[in-house]
């Protein structure tokens, strides 16, 4: 009982109910006689949280901290409209470890037995890492071709994922990527990193890919064209397989290092009736793309 009324009264108010669902009956009275009671129930919401503050004290973790005014069975986290947390009653405080970076809204919403009280909310600022910050090398800027291009890059913060793009629409996802360009030009490489902090800088490194510079018919690189450059292409042809500069090898600029290249250098040098195609008489560069392989010969300026 909580209270007793005079005769004929037809209300009553509680000033400080408790908070949750609460059963009240009336039963009215004359003298030793008690008439059936009447029953109602009422939800009390509690008391909202109260001195709400929220920080973000480190990088993806946000800090609340509340005080309570009684009456509480349970404690609700909200972060952005979705429950993150349910907390046992009398709780003051929680760590979110798993918030993510940027501006956060967080609700807490006191329960007393099914009940809620009104939420109280605060912004958080949560904070996130810094963007790495990259650099990035490569082990030569001018190059011949077919040779591998080394590059190399750097990051201050550990965890990155890597992208790399090397200027002729070819890419990798490796931090220190070789690459071999197919064919001569300069290239403009760049790399940039992604971590928790978001996209690095952009880093470019420019690789100047050159062309081999060799005598036609040369075959063995020594500055001139004569019986032993014949005989180098059969070895080539028949022996090692090896050459220096198989594009000098290549009498007529076919793309092809065959019998008909010895046949041609050969009447070169008895007959003169045949010429090397260019780069002869002088030194230069392939005016014909094609797979065989060069290096710049030594003698060639």
């Amino acid at each position: 009982m909580i209270a007793t009324l005079g005769g004929g009264s037809n209300f009553f108010q509680e000033t400080s109910p408790p908070a949750g669902v609460n059963l009240y009956s009336v039963t009215a009275i004359a003298g030793s006689l008690l008439a059936p009671s009447s029953e109602c129930s009422l939800s009390v919401p509690p008391a909202a949280a109260v001195g709400l503050t929220c920080s973000s004290p480190a990088e993806f973790t946000a800090q609340l901290d509340w005080a309570l005014l009684g009456g509480d069975t349970a404690i609700a986290i909200h972060r952005n409209g979705a429950q993150v947390a349910s907390l046992p009653g009398g709780t003051t405080t929680f760590t979110d470890t798993a918030a993510p970076g940027g501006i956060q809204t967080y609700e807490v919403i006191i329960e007393a037995s099914g009940v809620f009280s009104d939420p109280v909310t605060c912004l958080v600022n949560v904070q996130v890492p810094a963007a790495p910050v990259i650099t990035a090398a490569v082990d030569f800027s001018t190059i011949e071709l077919g040779n591998t291009v080394q590059f190399s890059a750097t990051s201050d913060v550990a965890g990155v994922t890597w992208s790399w793009t090397f200027g002729d629409g070819e890419t990798s996802n490796e931090q220190n990527p070789q690459h071999l360009y197919s064919t001569a030009g300069v290239f403009t490489a760049s790399v940039t990193a992604t971590g928790q902090g978001g996209i690095s800088n952009l880093v470019e490194v420019t690789v100047n890919v050159l062309q081999p510079v060799f005598l036609r018919s040369d075959n063995n690189g020594d500055g001139t064209i004569d019986i032993s450059d014949p005989i180098q292409a059969l070895e080539y042809l028949f022996g090692s397989g090896l050459s220096s500069c198989e594009s000098a090898m290549d009498f007529n600029d076919d793309g092809v290092v065959d019998l008909s290249d010895v046949v041609n250098v050969l009447t070169f040098i008895f007959e003169g009736t045949v010429t090397p195609a260019a780069p002869y008489p002088a030194c230069g560069t392939d005016p014909t793309a094609d797979a065989l392989t060069c290096t710049s010969q030594s003698t060639c300026p």
